[in-house]
């Protein structure tokens, strides 16, 4: 029975090596998911989801003696691991609720990385048909030509500002000038197709110019929509920044916490380990019993064949004895 209960802890205890130790892994896909999602990756939050998921598993099979691939695991004993997971929950309890902020922000980051990346691909587009406008109105006046100039700056400084939105700082200055030069961009576009008194310009009537217009407008109306919603949701956005860069901080303590919970399971206080010892020292008790038993077996078995030999001389001496007798 203590071979079998032996057994059974050696299983239970390699099981918690395992959580303990995968717990380090799952920590560094979770900073690693974390920085993903802040860029608006998709993949990135799905590695995010699925590492909290199977943590949070681990980690409470780990502490209240649960199931864990199908082994129940023993509720931590000895005090090192008791002070383990008592400091790795706390430190999680810190962790999961970031990763709750993060993919909330999960929407308004995946539109913000859509944006940035059609900014990107068509900037080159837009500053062409921009410098093209300036060249077709470098005749026709002052103003226009001025304002054309502008589209031309506001579309390096539009791409500028919303590439700066992905990085890690997020400077709330660089949002709202991007918001500005977004609705800067489109009425001087409106303005100098319909006309425009805040902007004292009167619509172009060149044709040439006014189709480069239309293009102009038309090409930056996809990109304008979702730099919009981008910055309609600036406080979610940076919330979920925040939470990644939390995320990605507590990661090492976190995965140094599952280290530390690993080293305590390895630790010789386990029950498998004491049944070990137990097992052990039966075995020795009962090697000793056993030869005890065996000497005494042995003495027993010499005094009875003494005893015997004994009673053998009594006997032939008695027949001698009564041989003598008759023979007088």
């Amino acid at each position: 029975a203590l071979f079998a209960w032996y057994a059974l802890e050696s299983r239970k205890n390699l099981a918690q090596l395992e959580a303990a130790t995968e717990l380090q892994m799952l920590a560094q896909r979770l900073a690693r998911g974390g920085a993903q999602s802040e860029m608006g990756g998709t993949s990135g939050f799905d590695v995010l989801e699925s590492s909290r998921k199977v943590f949070a598993a681990n980690l409470n099979a780990l502490a209240t003696g649960s199931d864990y691939e199908g082994v129940t695991l023993n509720a931590p004993r000895t005090d090192a691991a008791k002070e383990a997971v008592a400091e790795l929950e706390k430190r999680w309890a810190l962790v999961n609720g970031k990763v709750d902020e993060l993919v909330a922000a999960r929407g308004v980051l995946t539109s913000l990385s859509q944006a940035v990346t059609s900014v990107n691909q068509g900037n080159q587009g837009l500053l062409e048909l921009a410098e093209q406008l300036s060249t077709q109105l470098s005749g026709s006046g002052g103003r226009e030509f001025a304002l054309a100039n502008n589209l031309v700056m506001l579309t390096q400084r539009i791409a500028k500002n919303a590439n700066a939105l992905i990085g890690d700082e997020v400077d709330s200055d660089v949002a709202f000038l991007l918001g500005k030069d977004t609705a800067t961009f489109r009425d001087i576009v409106n303005g100098l197709t319909q006309g425009s008194d805040a902007l004292r310009v009167t619509a172009v009537r060149d044709g040439e110019a006014r189709q480069t217009l239309t293009e102009l407008g038309t090409k930056f109306q996809e990109t304008e929509k979702k730099l919009v919603e981008v910055l309609r949701a600036m406080p979610r956005l940076l919330t979920g920044k925040q939470a990644a860069k939390v995320i990605t901080v507590e990661a090492e303590p976190l995965m140094n916490g599952a280290k530390a919970l690993t080293a305590a399971y390895q630790g010789t206080g386990n029950s498998s380990n004491i049944a070990l010892w137990l097992a052990a020292l039966l075995g020795l008790l009962s090697l000793v019993f056993g030869i005890a038993l065996g000497y005494l077996f042995l003495n027993e078995a010499r005094v009875r064949a003494a005893e015997n030999e004994r009673e053998n001389q009594r006997n032939q001496e008695a027949i001698l004895k009564l041989l003598n007798e008759m023979g007088t």
